[in-house]
């Protein structure tokens, strides 16, 4: 699955939340993420990483942002091993996606750290990745 193509889910999916409201202003394209302008002045970025690896950590800080990557076993890894790094921005989400069949499962890192018991953390979010198909 190429950039391209993620890219492509990632603006029909936020298009497609936002279809009641019409909300967005409008949507650039640059090479690993999409920047989202909405008419109150917010700004969303989704960045693109098919397989996720250390600049997700870094370009995740501050801000609304979603990191947007393939329902893989190495990017749940990358989740699980990354945790501490995700759970700083409390306006961060990662989207797991298999494109194929339209399937997506969201994790809020600040947020879903602060409900649930650190004994059960690794067991819930398997839960969850395994709701979707793999890619």
């Amino acid at each position: 699955m190429s950039v391209d193509n993620l890219t492509q889910w990632t603006i029909l999916y936020v298009k497609n939340k936002d279809i009641l409201k019409k909300e967005i202003k409008e949507y650039k394209i640059f090479k690993n993420y999409v920047e989202f302008e909405y008419l109150d002045a917010r700004k969303q970025t989704c960045y693109i990483y098919p397989t996720m690896k250390s600049e997700a950590r870094s370009d995740t800080k501050e801000g609304w942002k979603a990191v947007i990557c393939l329902n893989t076993k190495a990017n749940f890894d990358f989740l699980i091993s990354n945790w501490e790094n995700l759970i700083k921005n409390p306006k961060l989400s990662i989207i797991f996606v298999n494109p194929r069949l339209n399937q997506k499962w969201i994790v809020f890192p600040h947020t879903h750290n602060k409900i649930t018991e650190k004994a059960s953390l690794k067991l819930g979010l398997q839960t969850l990745f395994e709701s979707v198909a793999r890619v």
